[in-house]
């Protein structure tokens, strides 16, 4: 897969520069830390945080960015894109996309969706517990419904100061892109607050999910919730002989 083009965008209102590029080794703990900013005491927080265990100490970062990096390692079928203010050189948003274009490549990208939650929690305890079930029940649609080639955002994130001046967009575009030029589907779990975005992108709800065990797991437990989404390739138009 080619590399990303960098684009600008000038936020002339807030006098700021926003540049996709492709996201490089070296910038994955700026980006880790750009994503606990994003995601850490928002209002998907709950689920998140199985994800993405906080708070954001340097040590949790350090843990999240090794884990990360050791996936996207053993996955190999990943693009990592970030969005920096050209003004400071701070990675603002980022996004992983994930392209499968063959069958042998969709067997390998579903094999690592399985998780041994190992990272969240002590080892046997209810928080631990907690989280593979809601790990499975997650990576569970995705092997049932991401069948064939197809492309999956897997994260998307943006700084709150940085919201609402276009980064998601480019992000979202991107992968769309990719997918719209080799023909396939793709696919999205989006957050209450993100959904928006993806709509507007051509994503369509499939499923709105709510994960909640009320017998296993306490009354108490807040229930997982987000929206299944699905966007189909729009046709290339072929461009005439000159």
């Amino acid at each position: 897969m080619d590399n990303p083009p960098h684009e600008t965008l000038d936020c002339n209102s807030t006098n700021v520069s926003l540049q996709l590029s492709l996201a490089t080794e070296s910038d994955l703990h700026r980006f880790t830390v750009c994503q606990f900013d994003a995601f850490y005491n928002g209002p998907d927080h709950d689920f998140l945080e199985i994800i993405f265990p906080g708070p954001p100490t340097d040590e949790n970062i350090v843990k999240v960015y090794k884990r990360q990096l050791a996936l996207r390692e053993q996955h190999g079928l990943s693009t990592v894109l970030k969005v920096e203010d050209t003004k400071t050189g701070a990675i603002v948003a980022g996004a992983q996309w994930s392209i499968s274009s063959g069958v042998d490549d969709n067997a390998r990208h579903l094999k690592h969706q399985l998780a041994n939650v190992d990272w969240c929690g002590e080892e046997g305890s209810d928080r631990q517990k907690y989280a593979q079930w809601v790990m499975d029940e997650f990576l569970g649609r995705r092997i049932e419904r991401m069948q064939g080639p197809h492309a999956s955002l897997d994260l998307c994130f943006c700084h709150p100061s940085y919201q609402r001046r276009g980064a998601g967009t480019q992000l979202v575009r991107w992968g769309c892109r990719r997918a719209d030029e080799l023909g396939i589907p793709a696919f999205v779990e989006a957050t209450a607050t993100g959904t928006r975005l993806y709509e507007q992108n051509g994503f369509i709800v499939t499923e709105a999910v709510r994960l909640h065990d009320s017998k296993r797991w306490g009354k108490d437990r807040t229930p997982v919730v987000y929206n299944f989404m699905w966007r189909p390739p729009k046709p290339q138009i072929a461009r005439p002989d000159i």
